[in-house]
């Protein structure tokens, strides 16, 4: 079994938080995001009101969708940074709060 995900906080700005995968042999966060995301709601690193943008093991931008209590899905950003998924995010069509 491999381990949970490891992330790195890598970005935070208004209401967005920015994560990536640390890259030490355990779960991407893609493969783990249920538990991602409970974890850093549960440790109040991401707030209920946030979005939660991630950068994966191949240094695409995306986001992990959450209620607020759980993840509800992956949302596809295609970004090259923080910064511009961020920009991108903000623009998206049907973009919750």
């Amino acid at each position: 079994m491999r381990l949970a995900a490891e992330c790195l906080l890598v970005g935070l700005h208004a209401n967005f938080l920015g994560i990536a995968d640390a890259n030490r042999g355990g779960r991407s966060i893609t493969n783990d995001a249920e538990r991602v995301v409970s974890e850093l709601l549960a440790t109040t690193q991401l707030l209920p009101h946030q979005r939660l943008l991630y950068r994966d093991t191949l240094g695409r931008w995306d986001e992990l969708v959450h209620d607020g209590h759980h993840f509800t899905g992956f949302r596809p950003i295609g970004a090259d940074s923080f910064v511009d998924a961020v920009h991108r995010a903000r623009s998206a069509q049907g973009a919750h709060p």
